[in-house]
């Protein structure tokens, strides 16, 4: 089974800019997975030209290793020190916890299965399925 990372940005006012789905290979350690998920946001938000990102999730394993100026010498160490150099493409680039329940649209993206085999990008808009979850994200804003 391959695990799939889902990533929408959204705006300061919680409007989608842009959302992917990302194959990220077989399912394995869930903190690598995360770490991968993490990843590819930020090279999302690169692509698509912000200079200013904040990255949320709701792996708090992750996020306190990309908040912390040591440097990582776990399993995921190359993944953490890879995003932080990516830090070099932004104006600002940080990391903040979420709870899973406001992280649910980034969840379904991951979980919808759209394209197993490549990424999938939708640019101002989500998948129909995760428009309803992309609402009821934004009344919590």
């Amino acid at each position: 089974m391959t695990a799939t990372a889902g990533v929408i940005i959204r705006n300061n006012e919680g409007f989608v800019m842009g959302a992917c789905s990302h194959p990220l290979g077989r399912k394995g350690d869930p903190t690598t997975t995360e770490a991968k998920a993490c990843l590819h946001a930020v090279i999302f938000g690169e692509e698509m030209g912000f200079r200013d990102l904040v990255v949320e999730g709701d792996a708090l394993t992750i996020i306190k290793k990309l908040k912390s100026d040591s440097v990582d010498r776990s399993v995921i160490g190359n993944i953490v020190s890879e995003i932080q150099r990516k830090r070099l493409s932004f104006v600002t680039l940080s990391f903040e916890y979420t709870l899973r329940k406001t992280n649910e649209a980034a969840h379904a993206l991951a979980t919808q299965e759209y394209n197993l085999d490549n990424p999938s990008y939708w640019i101002e808009e989500v998948p129909t399925k995760i428009e309803p979850i992309i609402a009821n994200d934004q009344r919590r804003l």
